[in-house]
């Protein structure tokens, strides 16, 4: 009698694991056909963006260079707009590289910067708007 409970244990303790090991191995190698299955992730590597925005208005009654730095906080996608009622020059530079010489009356530019942007303004009359934002 003892020898057919052993038996009878056994055999289902293999059943057991045997029904463990088949749905598990199941289950992570093909995920996509099974309803059932969840999948948990885990997150090792999190991104935050910041958002920088400023807008200045500038006027000018006479011929000249105006430098007008901006200090950003960071390095990520710039987007740069400036617009006047009069035509103006401008020449702006990021960590002293020029990424853009203009003469016009409105200018739209996007680009990836950081650190220091000087915006340099040369013979021009008027009111200009200039809008700044960067997210990093």
């Amino acid at each position: 009698m003892l020898g057919k409970i052993l038996i009878a244990t056994f055999l289902i303790l293999i059943a057991v694991i045997g029904y463990e090991y088949y749905f598990n191995h199941y289950i992570t190698s093909n995920p996509s056909s099974n309803a059932k299955y969840v999948d948990t992730t885990t997150i090792t590597h999190v991104t935050h963006y910041f958002n920088y925005s400023s807008t200045i208005g500038v006027y000018a009654n006479s011929s000249g260079t105006y430098i007008y730095p901006i200090n950003l906080p960071g390095s990520g996608n710039i987007s740069l707009t400036i617009k006047s009622d009069t035509p103006f020059n401008v020449k702006v530079y990021d960590n002293s590289t020029l990424i853009i010489a203009y003469s016009g009356t409105d200018i739209s530019k996007y680009f990836i910067g950081g650190g220091k942007l000087e915006l340099e303004f040369y013979n021009f009359y008027g009111k200009i708007n200039i809008s700044v934002n960067e997210i990093y």
